[in-house]
């Protein structure tokens, strides 16, 4: 019995997603971005819950979506000394409201290395982490 559900949520979840055990990203909204940024990841423009983004040292990579305030990034120490969070900005809004730019955040590449931005949900949000891996490399 406890089979014929598991079978009956999984294929009920496919109508929504593209596999059992991954949502969809609940962020919403495009076109967010940065004029002065070498590289900018909209949240909700990515497929599935994972991007990634190569660097040079001196480069700035913007990360950011609108109605994705339930996400919570990792602290700008875990992710030192290959990036330096330059800012960051995060709101969450309850139903209705402004939700453009609910989160974003700008980092500097400061040092050669690899990182994995893992921006996981915090409030009430369905899917995995979203996964942003960045690579710096030397200077040009």
């Amino acid at each position: 019995m406890r089979a014929q559900c598991a079978i009956v949520l999984c294929l009920a979840s496919l109508a929504f997603s593209p596999g059992c055990g991954s949502a969809p990203i609940t962020c919403a909204g495009t076109g967010v971005g940065s004029a002065t940024a070498g590289v900018s990841i909209d949240i909700g423009d990515i497929l599935k819950p994972e991007a990634s983004a190569t660097l040079h040292v001196g480069d700035e990579l913007y990360v950011g979506s609108n109605s994705c305030g339930d996400y919570g990034l990792p602290p700008k120490a875990s992710l030192a000394p290959t990036l330096e969070e330059l800012s960051r900005h995060q709101r969450v809004v309850s139903t209705g409201g402004d939700r453009s730019n609910t989160l974003d955040v700008t980092y500097r590449a400061a040092a050669p290395g690899q990182v994995v931005i893992s921006i996981s949900c915090r409030i009430d949000c369905p899917g995995s982490p979203i996964r942003v891996t960045v690579t710096v490399v030397a200077s040009r």
